[in-house]
């Protein structure tokens, strides 16, 4: 697809190659200029790889596509304004993120709750200089929020907060979370041309996505990788698998360890013989690592594990030895 671009398109390239150039951001944030983020649960990934486009919560709704919500429910039903739009970030680790990422316990669910997290990286330069392109300054659900469409909007906006990432005094902090929060719009829709990479947490949660992506998703297989060491787009603050593997006749789930119970189930399935095992734990406290023996040993094992009711893991392991890793 060719985008139309804005007129004021160089203007946008030339802020953005300057924004890239700044001392401040330092090493942590040193790509953030070159990229616009969107985060989403991984079965809603998988959906959206699948239809090759990002779609608003109105149009959702209205073509009856089943999507696993993040966003806070009483803000979603006071921000009807918001619903056509395609709502993308400047930067990773938002405070919406800080607050909804995560396998959080039953009795600690959120009104926001996105359980397995991937992000989408798209290239800025491509969705800045789209003519249908908008900015905002802060949260765009916030009656404070202003938007616009021009390289001199987007260059009067105070990158300094939107990339903030250190404390802050009690004074700032409204406008702190309000400016970390600023949002790049899409009416309606958005192709997936400017999209560069899929990113996942954990190796475990790169197996699922791709064990649920449909056939019409293979075109992006190559492009789905595992969070990089330092990279720092996740907040993994609540529970999540590490990796699951089948060693001999037991299958060892590695968790991030937490001291709240959890629901924790694991369906096994032996793919030859359809042969279901259901290990099942109410509230549980996670331990580093779970290990479920098999009435036999095998050779590959269907896994889904769900952690408080909501997917975790979807794979297929294949047998290891005890001594290799």
């Amino acid at each position: 697809m060719t985008r139309r671009r804005k007129s004021d398109a160089d203007e946008i390239l030339a802020f953005v190659e300057e924004l890239e150039a700044e001392p401040w951001l330092g090493r942590q944030r040193a790509s953030w200029p070159s990229t616009i983020y969107h985060y989403t649960d991984v079965r809603n990934a998988a959906q959206i790889l699948g239809d090759g486009r990002l779609l608003s919560r109105r149009r959702c709704v209205e073509d009856g596509i089943k999507f696993v919500s993040a966003g806070h429910s009483g803000i979603v039903e006071q921000s009807a304004n918001t619903h056509g739009f395609v709502r993308l970030y400047f930067r990773p680790r938002t405070p919406t993120q800080y607050w909804c990422e995560g396998h959080q316990p039953r009795d600690k669910q959120g009104p926001a709750h996105c359980p397995v997290p991937v992000f989408f990286l798209f290239d800025s330069r491509c969705l800045l200089t789209a003519e249908e392109c908008e900015y905002t300054n802060g949260n765009f659900a916030s009656l404070y929020s202003e938007r616009g469409s021009t390289a001199a909007f987007l260059q009067d906006l105070n990158f300094k907060l939107i990339y903030h990432t250190t404390s802050f005094r009690p004074e700032d902090r409204d406008e702190v979370i309000f400016s970390r929060n600023a949002e790049v719009l899409f009416p309606e829709e958005l192709e997936l041309d400017g999209l560069r990479e899929i990113v996942c947490r954990t190796g475990a949660e790169r197996e699922t996505l791709m064990s649920i992506l449909p056939t019409t998703a293979d075109p992006w297989r190559a492009r789905i990788r595992q969070e990089r060491q330092g990279e720092r787009l996740f907040e993994r603050r609540w529970a999540y698998i590490r990796d699951v593997q089948l060693v001999e006749d037991r299958v060892v789930v590695n968790l991030k360890r937490r001291s709240e119970p959890y629901d924790f189930e694991v369906t096994l399935t032996q793919p030859e013989t359809g042969e279901v095992l259901v290990h099942r734990a109410h509230e549980m406290v996670l331990p580093p690592h779970v290990a479920i023996q098999l009435p036999r040993p095998a050779e590959a094992v269907g896994v889904n594990i769900r952690l408080a009711g909501n997917l975790a893991y979807e794979g297929t392991v294949v047998r290891k030895g005890v001594f290799e890793s």
